[in-house]
């Protein structure tokens, strides 16, 4: 469970290291952050992982190569595929799309493979047993249309597409065409957020129209908001006549927005709260209250959001502070030590509350 938890930290830091490079024109130097924070947190950690399908080694891009290991002691029991930002294009240049990816598996049951250009076909599960991946893209097609007459395609905008993207529309297929990122185009998307309402309020709700659009397709199961308020919501509400499904705010001892979590429990509306433990190491109250637990202030005010059905988020980096925070739901907290942290709320952001003006 905890290497788990750590492969996914992995992707949320690539991600989070490479932020700062969107939009800089420079997707090199973007990959190479992304890069970078992986191989610390799996070699700091001495992950028992080996690369089995990597990326970079085509472009001459800085990589994480196939064969690496992250273990110097330990044997390897791991088999992973990553690709540490899939779509550095789009993101170097501020557009959407973008994502960082890692599969894992038992050690040497991934086909490992040397970089290539292939092809690959994706298919929903109750549709992937029934066709014979060993027969024409043609005859596969036929097969479905015989099963399913609405079918849909997402293939990649690329020349070498063009004659199998004139094959899909002759047989009647709706066809959707992408400029990159192939796997993104593949899986199905467990959340995904709009992170920050716009200047232009209608492009927030025209994007959020599209998410449901999505999520009603079944390619994304959860569609949620970041930094909005109670009449921000209300407004996509009346546009579309469905509530986000969470809303992530800025949540600590001493920012505590009760008016927006009330509202959002109130809609069934999942309050995720980030900036947990800003400015909690150096307070002293918070020190002494987590004594009486045995646990240190970020334990102490992970417990005390969680009791209030706030789902945090902790950043950790290092394995031990990963397990630190999943202990921290062990700890049964006083009503005088809730009271206590309550009494701190002084409504200091962390992060100005501002728009996005993209």
């Amino acid at each position: 469970m905890e290497t788990n938890s750590l492969f996914l930290r992995a992707v949320q830091l690539a991600v989070i290291a490479s932020y700062e490079l969107v939009g800089k024109n420079d997707k090199n130097m973007l990959y190479q952050k992304a890069v970078d924070i992986i191989n610390k947190l799996l070699t700091s950690n001495d992950v028992k992982a080996k690369i089995a399908i990597g990326e970079g080694e085509l472009d001459a891009a800085p990589m994480l190569y196939q064969g690496q290991t992250f273990s110097h002691q330990q044997a390897i029991t791991i088999d992973i595929a990553v690709d540490p930002i899939e779509g550095t294009i789009p993101a170097s240049k501020n557009e959407p799309g973008s994502i960082s990816c890692i599969a894992v598996a038992k050690n040497n049951t991934m086909l490992q493979i040397s970089e290539m250009y292939m092809e690959k076909l994706f298919l929903s599960q109750d549709l992937a047993v029934i066709v014979d991946f060993n027969q024409p893209i043609e005859a596969i097609l036929l097969t479905l249309l015989k099963i399913k007459q609405n079918l849909s395609c997402i293939l990649l905008n690329k020349p070498r597409h063009q004659k199998i993207i004139k094959t899909i529309c002759q047989l009647g297929i709706k066809v959707e065409l992408i400029n990159e990122e192939d796997v993104l185009g593949a899986i199905y998307l467990d959340i995904v957020l709009i992170h920050r309402p716009n200047l232009n309020f209608y492009k927030t709700i025209k994007v959020y129209t599209e998410l449901l659009q999505c999520k009603a397709k079944r390619l994304i199961n959860v569609v949620g908001v970041s930094n909005f308020d109670k009449d921000m919501i209300e407004i996509l509400f009346e546009e579309t006549g469905i509530y986000p499904n969470l809303n992530q705010i800025e949540f600590n001892p001493f920012n505590q927005r009760w008016n927006r979590v009330q509202y959002c429990q109130n809609k069934n509306i999942l309050v995720q709260a980030y900036s947990t433990n800003a400015n909690t190491m150096e307070n002293q109250i918070l020190a002494a209250e987590a004594k009486k637990y045995n646990c240190t202030a970020a334990q102490l005010v992970l417990a005390w959001i969680q009791y209030f059905s706030i789902q945090p988020i902790a950043k950790a980096e290092l394995l031990r502070h990963i397990q630190e925070n999943k202990q921290s739901e062990k700890n049964r907290l006083t009503k005088k030590t809730i009271q206590i942290l309550q009494s701190l709320n002084m409504y200091d952001n962390i992060y100005p509350e501002t728009f996005d003006r993209f």
